[in-house]
């Protein structure tokens, strides 16, 4: 079952309609395939817009090879292999989709930028991921969490911004034979409900059986909204070799 372009329609209008919204799902997913295939669609389809995409774990190059693998329809080993320069990457990719690696990436690093941005027209900014933001380690873990989140919901109503945080689940779904997210996978459930508006659970089936040899794999994509407790789920097709979900 391929992605429509009513999928489309009906997944970017669910993260429009949120001002602050995590991508959570088990490491092996796609996240950020997902997350790099939303921030493209809004850069093209908005291009008075600045989208800015935080990447904790990657560097811009990498963020970079993989835009210019699903935008181009290239396998993505190939492009690696490749070694393109950085210039030649970007070509591609939307001038309104801005990449930052910015290391020790923390709250007060990102306020900086943000107010260095004013006047830029942002609108949307993506942080990959969570659980990478710089912290405390003699701090319980869990409060620093749910501050963070706190911290970010007041981030976005000064800076007028959609936020998307991408997050790691507990590797508690491993355990069970049903391994489709649920909100209680999450470990902030107590900052969640006051902060976050609206949760997208990426789940493909494929990434346990290990058994597709197709070149698009189903993957599920719910919807939770956090204060109306709704629950919509789309069929989607991802593509390996590009790093796409097909149609953005």
């Amino acid at each position: 079952m391929g992605i429509s372009h009513d999928n489309i329609k009906i997944i970017i209008e669910e993260i429009k309609s949120s001002k602050f919204t995590i991508i959570a799902a088990r490491p092996g997913m796609g996240k950020t395939a997902l997350a790099l295939n939303i921030a493209h669609y809004l850069a093209y389809s908005e291009p008075a817009s600045v989208i800015a995409y935080f990447t904790l774990e990657m560097t811009t190059k990498q963020i970079l090879e993989r835009l210019f693998s699903f935008i181009t329809n290239t396998d993505y080993k190939s492009v690696k292999n490749t070694n393109f320069s950085i210039h030649e990457l970007q070509k591609p990719i939307c001038s309104n989709l801005i990449i930052d690696d910015t290391s020790g990436f923390d709250l007060p690093t990102l306020k900086n930028i943000l107010t260095s941005m004013k006047g830029m027209s942002l609108k949307y900014i993506f942080i990959d991921y969570l659980q990478l933001m710089d912290s405390d380690k003699n701090r319980n873990r869990q409060k620093q969490i749910d501050e963070i989140l706190v911290s970010l919901k007041t981030i976005s109503e000064q800076y007028d911004i959609s936020i998307i945080l991408l997050s790691q689940l507990n590797r508690v779904i491993e355990q069970r034979p049903d391994k489709r997210p649920k909100i209680t996978d999450l470990q902030y459930l107590t900052a969640l409900e006051t902060n976050v508006n609206k949760i997208v659970f990426l789940y493909r089936d494929d990434a346990y059986t290990k058994k597709s040899c197709l070149a698009l794999r189903h993957a599920e994509l719910s919807f939770v909204g956090v204060e109306t407790k709704s629950k919509m789920t789309e069929m989607v097709s991802f593509c390996p070799e590009t790093l796409s979900f097909v149609g953005f």
